[in-house]
């Protein structure tokens, strides 16, 4: 829908007043004259993303809060008038099986945009898929060309001392000669490929 302009000196008719308020109305709201959420919204972080065991859903946080912004004081900030909302993050990196994999680039705390999906009738997180390269321990042997399974660790936020905690992936190998193999409990590094959706192991701890 477009309004065509006014020129200077043009009287503005009761028919484009009319116009440019039926066009502002059917963009804030739905065929039952139902106002419409906003389209994007600023959201702090309750609860970790729960990551879903079969590709029917996406992973999703609890009791997320609105953000607000405070103009007189002119920062963000303000929770506290925020019904709790479950966001989905349907962007998450998928395997070539459509499972969800991998761990989320966000943690309690932190504070995401979503956008309101008018289909699904969710807020949405709007954001990348996530860290690409991890830190974690094999927990088999990889064997030259063949996959196993790892774990991968990652610090409580803000902790830099405490226990490491994790979540399982399937690593493939990349680069292992004829016959050589990582043996179980090896330090990797494994970054993800798009192109074949899996994580490849691309760099091993020295003495392993």
């Amino acid at each position: 829908m477009t309004v065509d302009r006014v020129q200077p000196g043009d009287p503005l008719s009761a028919a484009n007043q009319n116009e440019l308020i039926d066009g502002l109305n059917r963009l804030l709201t739905d065929g039952g004259g139902r106002v419409l959420r906003a389209p994007l919204a600023w959201f702090e972080l309750a609860n970790p993303l729960a990551y879903p065991n079969d590709t029917s859903q996406c992973p999703s946080s609890q009791a997320a809060l609105a953000v607000w912004y405070d103009p007189q004081q002119e920062v963000y900030g303000g929770t506290q008038n925020s019904p709790p909302v479950t966001l989905y993050h349907p962007m998450a990196l998928r395997d070539s099986d459509g499972h969800y994999v991998g761990l989320p680039a966000m943690c309690v705390g932190d504070r995401v945009w979503c956008c309101w999906n008018l289909q699904s009738g969710r807020w949405e997180i709007v954001a990348d898929r996530g860290p690409l390269n991890y830190r974690a321990e094999l927990l088999a042997d990889l064997d030259q060309g063949q996959s196993a399974q790892a774990m991968v660790w990652i610090r409580a936020l803000g902790d830099s001392t405490g226990d490491m905690q994790g979540t399982t992936i399937t690593v493939y190998d990349w680069f292992l000669g004829v016959g050589q193999t990582l043996a179980m409990g090896t330090r990797v590094q494994a970054q993800w490929f798009p192109d074949d959706r899996r994580f490849y192991v691309t760099t091993a701890a020295c003495g392993n």
